[in-house]
């Protein structure tokens, strides 16, 4: 695969301008940065476009883009700034999930209800024949 041969050394380079890149942290939905841009900067973060990914630098919101191999990229200006970007589910994402867990929940219940009822009736039946 093309795309993906070769591994990149760093989380996020710096593809055009000149700074220096500090990882200060770095989970499967958030990525921590401190960049020293001497100049305006294009910074591309090697981790996979998906909507839902959001980038804020000094505590604003920047704007972010999947480059031609679907690479975040990103554009700063010249200065320092804390990047920081996250990954937060989409609406979409979060509802399904809860309807997939009710949806358990319910099929949980129903199976103790209908499990309980069987084994009622067995008792029943047993205690009947006893008699």
């Amino acid at each position: 695969n093309q795309w993906f041969s070769n591994v990149p050394k760093n989380n996020l380079e710096i593809i055009s301008g000149s700074g220096n890149v500090k990882n200060v942290y770095r989970s499967s939905t958030k990525h921590v940065y401190n960049i020293k841009a001497d100049t305006d900067v294009l910074i591309k973060e090697n981790t996979l476009y998906f909507p839902g990914w959001n980038a804020t630098a000094n505590g604003k919101r920047v704007e972010l883009s999947p480059d031609k191999k679907g690479i975040i990229s990103l554009s700063l200006p010249k200065g320092t700034h804390a990047l920081i970007l996250n990954f937060e589910d989409l609406p979409n994402f979060v509802i399904s999930k809860i309807i997939s867990v009710l949806t358990i929940f319910v099929i949980l219940c129903y199976s103790l209800i209908i499990m309980f009822k069987k084994r009622s009736t067995y008792l029943q039946k047993l205690l009947r024949s006893q008699r």
